[in-house]
């Protein structure tokens, strides 16, 4: 084994064995220079990226709380609503 090399499990599809599955462990080597290569593409992918301005990321973040506390009151309304429809029909 070099010394630049390690060993990564994958899944993927064999021949079927004796206990019916399809599917196995095999083992692929992946050099460091595969992982450098890996993350430089991964950088030149990122830095293509349109990426939003703060004041859009500002105004999503605020569309998402007020979407969660909206939702989070509705559910609590509806769930105040069915355990006094069930307290009651049970008569607790």
């Amino acid at each position: 084994m070099a010394k630049d090399s390690h060993i990564i499990t994958t899944t993927g599809s064999s021949p079927t064995s004796r206990t019916g599955s399809s599917t196995s462990r095999r083992r692929q080597r992946v050099s460091f220079d595969d992982l450098r290569q890996w993350v430089r593409d991964s950088r030149n992918e990122l830095r293509k990226v349109t990426w939003p301005t703060w004041e859009q990321t500002r105004n999503l973040t605020l569309v998402v709380i007020a979407v969660c506390l909206v939702m989070g009151a509705f559910m609590g309304l509806v769930d105040f609503v069915l355990g006094y429809l069930v307290r009651l029909f049970i008569g607790g």
